[in-house]
Parts: C-alpha cells; structure tokens; sequence
C-alpha cells in the first residue's frame, strides 16, 4: 500500500466517452482517488459527500471513483441512482486496487499535485473529512 510521501501509482483508465487517460496525466491537480462497490453500503454513504466535494471543488480537484471488480453494466444504474457525474472507472481485474492495496473498500488517497500521496483513508469519510484533506494537499 503507498504511504504518505510516496509517488502514486500509475494505472490507465477509460472514461465513459471511450478515451483512455493516466493517473499521471493529472500532475498539477489535485486528485482524491477513491475505492468503491456498488454493493458496499459504506461506499454507497460516501457517494453523495464525494459528488458534493467534486461540486465545491470543480476544476481544482480531479475525484475518480474506482470500482473494484464489478461489471460495467452495474455502474451507470448505480450513478444514476445517486445523480454521480464525477468519473466512475470500471476495474474488472482488480489491477488498480491491487496497485494501492485497496483490499476494504471504501478506501480512498488524497495525491498532490506532484503525484505523491498526501494522505490515505480506510473506510467511510464524510464531507467535512474529505475537504479537510483536500484542502491540504499541495
């Protein structure tokens, strides 16, 4: 599991419009990088405060939902469920959550800008959690 100070690791992921991305493309931004199941109530608690913060935060933070082996037909009902407009990545090997160790979910990593983690979280964060840690990230 990457520690605080330690360079996040790369992975590729696809948005929903088809286009292929790199977590290091996100250099320069903020990026709250967050572990999830559809069938995870802890997930599901966190889901609206993690839109609120994407919201508030607009361009100056990057959230990416990262779910964690599930099919892809289970994640747009699921987003439309809880009106999610933040990206909701599709992991059906597992190979990202492999990368960070994310073995309970939720689990979450707040990254600098550098690309270096700035702080980790195991379970459930509310909004007032997730803005304390965004806003001190560099």
């Amino acid at each position: 599991m990457p520690n605080v100070g330690d360079t996040a690791p790369d992975f590729e992921y696809t948005l929903s419009d088809g286009t292929a991305h790199r977590l290091s493309e996100l250099r320069g931004k903020r990026v709250l990088l967050n572990f999830w199941a559809t069938w995870c109530e802890p997930c599901r608690a966190e889901m609206p405060d993690l839109q609120r913060a994407a919201n508030d935060y607009g361009d100056s933070v990057v959230i990416l939902g990262v779910n964690k082996l599930e099919p892809v037909a289970v994640i747009p009902p699921f987003a439309d469920e809880l009106q999610i407009r933040f990206p909701l990545i599709v992991n059906t090997k597992g190979d990202i959550a492999n990368r960070y160790a994310a073995r309970n979910i939720p689990t979450s990593f707040f990254i600098n800008t550098d690309g270096t983690v700035g702080f980790r979280q195991i379970g459930v964060m509310n909004y007032g959690f997730m803005k304390l840690h965004l806003d001190q990230l560099k």
